[in-house]
């Protein structure tokens, strides 16, 4: 399995990337991260203060970071089961003849 963690400040050019990524191989993909916040929405999962209050509270959230009067942040499950899906779908297409 690879991977590659885009990560920088807004209009950086990740998407940009990941765009070009993904018509290079279907694998690479947008993780969409958790926002609290106001503006832009497209491409996050959109969390309350308190739903992340939660997470970190269950020791959930094991990314995150304040910018621009929002709160970012990558959640264990949500990413465990992405890397699982991938993983599973990568490995049934090589055992295909």
């Amino acid at each position: 399995m690879r991977g590659v963690i885009l990560y920088g400040p807004p209009a950086s050019g990740k998407d940009t990337i990941t765009r070009a990524l993904y018509e290079l191989d279907k694998c690479y993909v947008l993780f969409p991260r958790l926002k609290q916040g106001t503006a832009k929405t497209v491409g996050y999962r959109m969390v309350t203060a308190e739903q992340l209050d939660d997470l970190r509270e269950r020791g959930e959230l094991i990314w995150e970071n304040a910018r621009y009067r929002s709160v970012y942040g990558i959640d264990r499950s949500f990413l465990v089961t992405g890397l699982r899906r991938m993983f599973l779908s990568s490995t049934s297409a090589r055992s295909r003849p």
